[in-house]
């Protein structure tokens, strides 16, 4: 028995699961506030080097449409300004 858990040694659940339940699938739906990705897989937020002047370009756009079209639940834009005043350089 552990002092300072009241468990027996070796009795916790792998990988430091405490809860009894099961993780979420991965490649089932998921809400997203008010939109429903396919999956939870996300592909995280990389620096694309293709938006010249911080404008959106049709190759920003195929960037991000390649891993859409290959299963991905949700694709993150890097950097984006909203207004010119967002923009970090002029």
């Amino acid at each position: 028995m552990s002092e300072t858990t009241g468990t027996a040694m070796g009795s916790e659940p792998a990988g430091g699961e405490t809860s009894g339940t099961a993780a979420p699938d991965p490649f089932a739906p998921a809400k997203l506030g008010p939109i429903t990705l396919r999956n939870r897989i996300i592909k995280a937020a990389t620096f694309e080097g293709v938006m010249p002047d911080a404008l959106v370009t049709r190759e920003l756009i195929d960037y991000h449409l390649a891993p859409a079209r290959g299963g991905v639940g949700m694709t993150t834009v890097a950097y984006l300004a909203l207004s010119p005043d967002g923009r970090t350089h002029k």
